[in-house]
């Protein structure tokens, strides 16, 4: 077998100038900034969005709706949250979510209780059917009687 041979350098790698050195850190340096500054921005706005969020007393909801609103005998304000699809198509007007709530002023605490869409109900007036088809089903009727 014939090896080529290479005589081993007693010599050290030359040592990197000063000025690449410094270029380097000048780098570092103007390319961390901005990704700290951008960091303390994000923590800066998370911190006064939560501020906002928990200085937003449940008695600032309640003035929200114009008017003072009926409580029950335990000192609480229910109401009904209902949303519909809307739009033009077929079931545009079948209720996708229904939560009944209930706001304690007193201890800014809420209750909220979501009722599934497919909940048979009984009414005499306007038919028997799954409770997200009682609005269409009021709305035809209703509208039918004018």
């Amino acid at each position: 077998m014939n090896f080529k041979r290479k005589k081993i350098s007693k010599r050290l790698n030359k040592p990197v100038p000063e000025t690449c050195a410094e270029g380097k850190t000048k780098l570092r340096i103007s390319f961390s900034i901005p990704i700290i500054a951008a960091i303390f921005i994000i923590i800066a706005l998370f911190v006064g969005i939560g501020k906002a969020v928990s200085d937003i007393g449940v008695t600032i909801l309640l003035k929200a709706a114009g008017e003072e609103l009926q409580q029950d005998a335990y000192g609480h304000t229910n109401f009904m949250v209902l949303g519909t699809g809307g739009g033009d198509h077929d079931g545009a007007d079948l209720t996708d979510t229904i939560i009944v709530a209930s706001l304690d002023p007193e201890n800014n605490l809420v209750s909220m209780l979501s009722i599934p869409r497919d909940l048979y109900v009984e009414d005499a007036k306007i038919g028997d059917s799954r409770i997200n088809e009682t609005y269409w089903r009021a709305k035809m009727y209703y509208e039918s009687s004018e």
